[in-house]
């Protein structure tokens, strides 16, 4: 081995072990810790609303829903609500709409139903992973098209039995 190769060789070792130090030192930047778990969480466009949704479903709730501050419509969902309700299809779930009319808000708590499936094997996996265990349902005015609300319910068949 000549002198330059020698020397290459040990500058490589020396920014690898550079490289290692800095990973092992904690200057990697950190993922923001997962939120409490609730069973009801409230929509903004934000990765934030994607920490929480999936803190909930992590925590083996029969059901979160999820609320709208603003009015959206069927034809208007935000695109980060809509790739939770791909993952649902993608991993065998299902995505429905269930009508409401004006009179049925007093009760719509009872009949949410919605459950999300998806395992996202690149970096969304441990945001989406919870949500396969969910089925979704959309909420929405039958006159007018305005969503009320997303409930993500637990699959029947996987609720763990006591």
């Amino acid at each position: 081995m000549n002198y330059y190769h020698k020397r290459r060789v040990l500058s490589l070792c020396l920014v690898l072990l550079a490289a290692v130090m800095l990973l092992t030192t904690g200057c990697t930047p950190k993922q923001p810790p997962m939120p409490e778990a609730k069973n009801q969480v409230e929509f903004f466009d934000s990765e934030s609303f994607d920490r929480h949704l999936s803190s909930a479903l992590k925590a083996d709730l029969s059901e979160v829903t999820v609320l709208f501050p603003a009015v959206i419509t069927l034809n208007s969902i935000p695109e980060r609500l809509d790739h939770w309700f791909s993952k649902v299809e993608e991993y065998g779930g299902k995505v429905k709409l269930v009508p409401v009319s004006d009179t049925d808000k007093g009760i719509i708590s009872e009949m949410l139903s919605l459950l999300v499936a998806a395992y996202d094997y690149l970096k969304d996996k441990a945001i989406y992973f919870p949500v396969k265990e969910y089925n979704a349902f959309i909420y929405y005015e039958k006159n007018t098209g305005i969503v009320i609300k997303v409930v993500f319910e637990r699959k029947p068949d996987l609720e763990i039995k006591q």
